[in-house]
């Protein structure tokens, strides 16, 4: 079964910024914010071309922005958590997610310098979809990073290592570690445990 993934933006870091700095958002954990430095000017003319793009909506009195694009931008700026998705092997783009109404993943474009790719994605559809994206089972020198979002501290942490002969799941929480011999199950198992039951209740 293909998750159902919602319309997926493609925006350059001074876009992201300003789209941010326009929802009232300073500051969150997972990229930089840009854009502020820019006069003017160099603002009005970043605004009609994101009007171009689709962006933004204008009535040529103010700007508006598109519904869709607005929801994500505001379960970014309110989630209270980050989940870091990091994958080396094998290697995978790394996300940064942030739980609210649905799950918004942010990308950063490797490929594309300076530019972050935005899409949102049904919190109880959110483990099949790292599983349908190679994440899971996998998750060959991984790890699973649950952070504040303002801060960036570290609150719980999920990841794959090598003891002896065996692979281990290794969930770590203000609790103390928990271990687990690696299997489909025990991913699923210790996901939920990482997220308090699948990110559904983090928001």
């Amino acid at each position: 079964m293909i998750h159902e993934v919602y319309e997926a933006y493609l925006l350059s870091q001074e876009e992201f910024g300003i789209l941010l700095r326009a929802s009232g958002c300073s500051a969150f954990y997972g990229f930089p914010i840009e854009g502020n430095s820019l006069n003017r000017k160099e603002l009005l003319l970043k605004l009609h071309q994101m009007v171009k793009k689709g962006f933004l909506i204008s009535d040529g009195k103010r700007f508006l922005m598109d519904a869709a694009l607005a929801s994500c931008v505001r379960i970014l700026a309110d989630a209270k958590k980050m989940l870091l998705v990091s994958v080396k092997d094998p290697p995978l783009p790394v996300y940064c997610c942030y739980p609210g109404r649905q799950i918004v993943i942010c990308e950063w474009m490797s490929r594309r310098d300076g530019y972050v790719k935005l899409k949102q994605t049904d919190s109880e559809k959110f483990y099949e979809m790292l599983v349908e994206e190679g994440y899971f089972p996998a998750m060959g020198e991984g790890s699973l990073q649950l952070l504040d979002n303002r801060t960036g501290s570290l609150e719980r942490s999920l990841t794959l290592q090598r003891i002896g002969l065996e692979q281990v799941l290794l969930l770590e929480t203000e609790e103390g570690r928990t271990g687990k011999l690696y299997s489909e199950d025990a991913i699923e198992q210790m996901f939920c445990a990482l997220t308090g039951g699948g990110f559904y209740d983090i928001g």
